[in-house]
């Protein structure tokens, strides 16, 4: 292999009858005897033939100067808007005239038709407003800490209450219910007060003097004050009348639901027991502790 290397080296030497004769017997030889170093030594020979049939060729005498032309020659100006849209008409497809106007007039239909689709809500439009959740759901019997027990009286549907997280309601006022001012007025947000209606708390306690204590130390927090107190005669039912400002209304069923569940109304027969709202700013509001046992 590596004498056939040596050889193919010598192709040209042999070709143009530049080899010794040394050398040029030893690459017949070599030739002779090596079918394939024969066979590519033939190719060889033809590729060298076919090359030196070619006719010469030259540049032209000025091709110097052509190719400095091409290369530093200035860009040529660009084409004015005009020229810009005279080539889009040109080139695009030839239309007949009553096809180009019935395409025209068929755009215009579709604009107009999807114009008129449009539609917008006239200014004195009635609007859907959702209904008050004040009376889908009655409130379960739940055990708090205390042993406080809350249950709903027989005076209609209630609403359970949860207890209301700080950031629930920032900046909220609460008031006292007006039921007839709230039908009126659907469209303002619903308040507490509001949603249990008649503003009449029941709590239901093993220990009917340990709620009314810690209810009694609640109220100076909320700058609160106890108004009357009154019993109904059985062991254990005592009713609190507490004043309190129509804003800490929130906290004070806050920190009753951390005491016992507590669930609004009363019954018929402590109708008389309704809240006043004193200045607009205060609310009268009747608690009725009844013992569990």
């Amino acid at each position: 292999m590596k004498e056939c290397e040596q050889i193919g080296d010598l192709f040209g030497k042999l070709h143009d009858d530049e080899a010794d004769g040394e050398t040029g017997d030893f690459v017949r030889e070599h030739l002779y005897n090596c079918p394939g170093c024969r066979e590519e030594y033939k190719w060889y020979s033809l590729t060298i033939q076919a090359l030196g049939s070619l006719e010469s060729a030259s540049p032209p005498e000025n091709f110097v100067a052509q190719l400095n032309s091409r290369l530093y020659s200035e860009p040529s100006s660009t084409s004015t808007l005009t020229d810009f849209f005279r080539n889009i008409f040109s080139y695009s497809p030839y239309m007949p005239l009553p096809v180009g106007v019935a395409s025209l007039a068929l755009v215009v239909v579709l604009g107009l038709a999807v114009y008129n689709t449009s539609y917008f809500i006239a200014p004195g439009a009635q609007v859907a407003t959702p209904e008050p959740a004040a009376h889908k759901g009655i409130i379960p019997p739940q055990v708090g800490p205390g042993g406080m027990v809350a249950k709903s009286t027989p005076s209609g549907p209630t609403i359970p209450l949860a207890a209301p997280p700080a950031a629930s309601f920032p900046g909220s006022h609460f008031r006292a219910s007006n039921p007839e001012k709230t039908l009126e007025s659907r469209q303002q947000f619903p308040t507490i007060a509001d949603l249990i209606g008649a503003d009449n708390l029941t709590v239901e306690s093993d220990s009917v003097d340990k709620a009314m204590e810690s209810l009694k130390n609640l109220l100076p927090g909320i700058q609160g004050r106890l108004v009357g107190e009154k019993g109904h005669g059985n062991p254990g039912d005592v009713v609190l009348a507490v004043l309190i400002p129509s804003d800490s209304y929130g906290h004070l069923t806050t920190e009753l639901i951390k005491h016992g569940a507590v669930a609004s109304g009363v019954g018929p027969e402590d109708s008389r027991l309704s809240p006043t709202s004193k200045d607009g700013k205060n609310v009268l509001l009747y608690i009725r502790f009844v013992s569990s046992r």
